[in-house]
């Protein structure tokens, strides 16, 4: 069973760094806390660079993400929908380069 970690290093507009670790085993329902509003996430993987997650609230799904992994390894791209990690919904594309 494949799964995948994700190391986060945010700096928000305020300039405080937060850090947040992630890993999702593939085809389970993983118990989260990270996101308002979702209490589990479901992983699938697309292929080596690309990974799909549902995002669950009391077993329904209430948003998608979809990460790729540019083929050098230095930008994630990140498209979220439903549900986003403020609780608010919405749809967006996020793109995140490895420093």
């Amino acid at each position: 069973m494949a799964s995948t970690r994700l190391n986060r290093k945010i700096t928000g507009s305020d300039g405080k760094e937060v850090s947040s670790k992630a890993q999702y085993r593939e085809g389970q329902d993983d118990t989260t806390t990270a996101i308002s509003g979702v209490d589990s996430v479901h992983a699938t993987k697309v292929n080596a660079d690309t990974w799909d997650f549902s995002l669950k609230s009391g077993g329904k799904e209430v948003g998608h993400a979809h990460r790729t992994v540019s083929a050098d390894g230095k930008t994630l791209t990140v498209h979220n929908t439903g549900k986003q990690i403020t609780g608010a919904t919405g749809d967006d594309t996020l793109a995140f380069d490895k420093k």
